[in-house]
């Protein structure tokens, strides 16, 4: 933990299950509510929550930015407003732009409080923790001090709110000039990863992105991919990296794992981001993407996506407000009675199984004409539905709903389910219909009329967003990235295509795009769409 002013006592919160979440643009500040609000800012004008921060470095830090002194002795904290045995009492006074970190006694913040500031027993302010999505190397603070919105800050106790930057950005930026990662591994390992690849072997990672070096990092290596992307450990095979493998909680630009795809399937090297973009563009958590250069004991191997992993903890902490459990679900899994077992689990304990045992009873023993509303306290419905549709949308031919492949399974700490998109390389092909899927989940709510119209409702929605993605000019986006990337591809040592063919893949992806709106439109509203009120 980094030194604090010896004249402000530090506040350690309990905030191992994680932070206040807050979004990365200026917004609302999450004002307490109650009888009287506001009748406190009179007693003690100016007085403010200014940051919080857990991870390491953890700390409250209240600011004056008012004119004048503030007395604290009427001002107290507490994480449960209903419980006076749960409040921090403090003392002395608070000169005009001083900031103050207070010790806190009698109650500890966990992921679901929410910390409010009471002056003469009236709430005026308050940070909601229920949505823990701060990255390890984050806090919440307001920009500017005192008065601004609560935003992404890089921790600074005791001094002025820094904006906080994700070092992996440049990392997943699509459109920048591809990092380069060096992987080094012993003969005995890459002996391994030729025979058979699936089990993990120890070698180093390193990076080099905008002439900055990061690493070498002992770093767990296995093959990717399996059927049309599999490649021996000689060719352009597909890596997983797993940075915390041999050394605990150890990462790489804030990230425990790393996938690097070798575009085997994804001959046109955009239809893998473009799909995510879609889905993100719809509120589905997806991960990031971006390019980068790789070469195994010095040789260069290519050019590959750098994907975020779903999985990883850096990933949960973006999207979700918790993460009780995670399962993959691989080739024919679905939720069938008694499958529960056949689901790979990636994140939780044995009870997370039960967890998806029980959502499986419950998907499987609903009334026909209530799947909608019974499932509704154990799903997030809207943005299931989005996923499914997006997945329609954009031709996933690989995916949950088309094949029963291809993604994640997300329970949070209230056992509410979501479904999350992966394996995306062949999209942007097949156009099947919007009630071609064979997911469960899709053909247990076209069963239910309420259901069946909220799925109406998602295709909407996903028709509209990807056409306002257009006409904002995601077109010209993606056909400058095609003419891009055939220089990024050239001289491809292991590739099994040409990069020639790359400008005309990326706009033929979007006439893929602009057909399926239109056909969106059609079968919903009417062959000119006029019914869904499209100019």
């Amino acid at each position: 933990m980094r030194t604090l002013l010896s004249s402000l006592p530090l506040l350690v919160l309990a905030c191992s299950l994680g932070c206040p979440a807050v979004s990365d643009e200026p917004g609302g500040e999450g004002e307490g509510e109650g009888e009287g609000e506001g009748e406190g800012e009179a007693a003690a004008p100016g007085l403010h929550l200014n940051e919080v921060a857990c991870h390491g470095t953890d700390f409250v830090e209240l600011i004056n930015s008012g004119a004048t002194d503030v007395d604290l002795s009427t001002v107290q904290l507490t994480d449960d407003v209903a419980d006076l045995g749960r409040r921090t009492v403090l003392s002395g006074s608070l000169a005009p732009g001083a900031l103050h970190l207070v010790e806190i006694v009698g109650f500890g913040i966990s992921a679901s409080d929410t910390v409010s500031l009471i002056v003469d027993g009236v709430v005026v302010e308050a940070v909601d923790l229920a949505a823990a999505r701060l990255p390890t190397s984050a806090s919440v603070g307001r920009l500017p001090d005192g008065s601004g919105a609560f935003v992404k800050t890089t921790p600074t106790p005791g001094a002025a709110n820094e904006a906080w930057v994700d070092a992996a950005d440049t990392l997943f930026d699509p459109h920048g000039v591809p990092a380069r990662i060096d992987i080094t591994v012993d003969e005995a390992g890459a002996d391994e990863l030729r025979q058979d690849g699936s089990q993990y072997v120890q070698g180093t990672v390193t990076l080099t992105m905008n002439d900055v070096v990061t690493g070498p990092l002992i770093t767990g290596l296995r093959k990717k991919g399996r059927f049309g992307t599999a490649r021996s450990f000689d060719e352009k095979m597909a890596w997983k990296l797993d940075f915390n493998r041999y050394v605990p909680d150890q990462q790489l630009l804030g990230l425990g794992k790393l996938n690097l795809n070798n575009f085997m399937e994804d001959t046109s090297a955009i239809h893998e981001w473009m799909s995510y973009e879609v889905f993100a563009a719809v509120d589905v958590p997806a991960p990031r993407a971006g390019y980068v250069d790789v070469f195994v004991n010095g040789e260069r191997t290519g050019t590959y996506l750098a994907l975020e992993a779903t999985d990883d903890g850096a990933f949960r902490r973006r999207w979700f407000e918790s993460t009780a459990a995670m399962f993959e679900g691989e080739y024919g899994d679905d939720f069938f009675a008694d499958n529960a077992d056949a689901f790979d689990q990636d994140h939780g304990d044995i009870t997370g199984v039960q967890t998806l045992a029980d959502f499986i009873v419950a998907l499987n023993t609903a009334a026909d004409d209530e799947v909608y509303s019974s499932l509704d306290s154990l799903v997030f419905w809207d943005e299931i539905l989005n996923e499914m549709a997006v997945e329609i949308f954009i031709g996933h031919a690989d995916g949950y709903v088309v094949a029963r492949n291809n993604y994640f399974v997300h329970f949070d700490d209230a056992a509410r389910m979501r479904l999350l998109p992966w394996g995306v390389d062949l999209t942007f092909a097949d156009e099947p219909g919007l009630y071609d899927g064979q997911g469960l989940l899709l053909q247990r709510c076209l069963q239910d009329a309420a259901c069946a119209e909220a799925w109406r409702a998602a295709l909407l929605h996903v028709a509209q967003v990807a056409d306002a993605m257009l006409l904002g000019g995601f077109d010209d986006v993606v056909r400058a990235q095609g003419e891009r990337l055939v220089a990024v591809f050239a001289d491809e040592p292991r590739g099994e295509w040409s990069n020639d063919d790359l400008p005309e893949l990326a706009a033929q992806s979007i006439d893929f795009m602009q057909r399926r709106v239109a056909f969106f439109y059609a079968e919903l509203c009417g062959q000119d769409g006029d019914g869904c009120g499209r100019d």
